[in-house]
């Protein structure tokens, strides 16, 4: 599925990090590690550049946005970005809402709601 699925025009493989690791507080060369690693990994199973990653947690640092653009990750995905500073300093930042096997709550459909979300 991991071969099938990245040819399909509405789906956008991306990395989450070798190890799943809140990336904004370890050392910078072990988030290079992980980047490098899981992006190797999938492009290996997907035969396409992997160029959009989601920060496991939301966790991120200035230096990790850097790193991974320089990676080449040009899409870095953050849950729970509300900070404006950080999109503005970092264009490539956005926000993202987990898809997750459960039922959709009503709290989690009024902070789609209370974040301007429409259907």
């Amino acid at each position: 599925e991991l071969r099938q699925v990245p040819r399909h025009p509405l789906i956008q493989l991306g990395s989450h990090g070798w190890y799943h690791t809140e990336m904004g507080s370890i050392p910078i060369d072990e988030v290079t590690d992980e980047l490098q690693r899981s992006r190797n990994y999938l492009r290996a199973i997907a035969d396409r550049e992997i160029t959009t990653l989601a920060w496991p947690s939301g966790s991120y640092s200035a230096v990790s946005v850097h790193t991974a653009s320089a990676l080449g990750f040009k899409h870095q995905c953050a849950v729970d970005l509300i900070d404006k500073p950080d999109r503005e300093r970092f264009p490539v930042l956005l926000s993202r809402y987990g898809v997750y096997d459960f039922p959709v709550s009503d709290r989690w459909l009024l902070h789609l709601i209370a974040r301007g979300a429409h259907a």
